[in-house]
């Protein structure tokens, strides 16, 4: 509605403004997360929305409606979930589907340190051995990538002279990735 009012010789003619046009989702549709890492994705739109509703989002996830963030850690690897988006404002509302794809979680191996091995003839050459852990905690496995050498499970024996290379791996499972050797 509109209304007038005079005042001394002057005219106002007072109109509402018109409303903003409803809202248009123009985030992605699609997000990524990985198996036990913080998850985060926020839902944007033109036209000045009023608040975000997100329907289907997986249990580990949360909305905040005034903002439209999406966030959340993912207990498991895996999962793709089909979530529903709505953009409200005082016009309307539009719609979209956002697909969320959870992946492993990446990890890295951590080698222990290695001293200097001597050997001298093999009545010398004392086996000895390596360590390494995996962040996610799953067992490492190891090889002779070089020299001198063979492996048997962590323990490293030394049949000639030379330097001697050594790989830890860790294969991955249970969410994680394989961790780079």
């Amino acid at each position: 509605t509109s209304f007038d009012w005079w005042q001394s010789s002057i005219y106002y003619r007072y109109a509402p403004f018109p409303p903003p046009p409803r809202p248009t989702i123009t985030s992605a549709l699609t997000a990524s997360g990985a198996y036990f890492t913080p998850f985060s994705y926020t839902i944007t739109a033109t036209n000045s929305p009023t608040s975000f509703t997100a329907s289907g989002l997986p249990a580990w996830a949360y909305l905040n409606a005034g903002t439209g963030a999406i966030s959340g850690t993912p207990p498991t690897a895996g999962g793709i979930s089909t979530v529903t988006l709505i953009a409200t404002n005082a016009t309307g509302f539009s719609t979209a589907t956002l697909v969320i794809t959870v992946g492993g979680a990446s990890q890295t191996i951590t080698f222990g340190a290695l001293a200097d091995k001597i050997y001298s003839t093999p009545y010398y050459a004392a086996p000895f051995t390596v360590n390494a852990t995996s962040y996610s905690g799953l067992p490492v496995a190891f090889s002779v990538v070089s020299g001198p050498a063979t492996i048997s499970g962590s323990t490293v024996t030394l049949t000639g002279t030379g330097a001697v290379t050594i790989r830890a791996a860790q294969a991955g499972g249970g969410g994680w990735n394989a961790a780079p050797s």
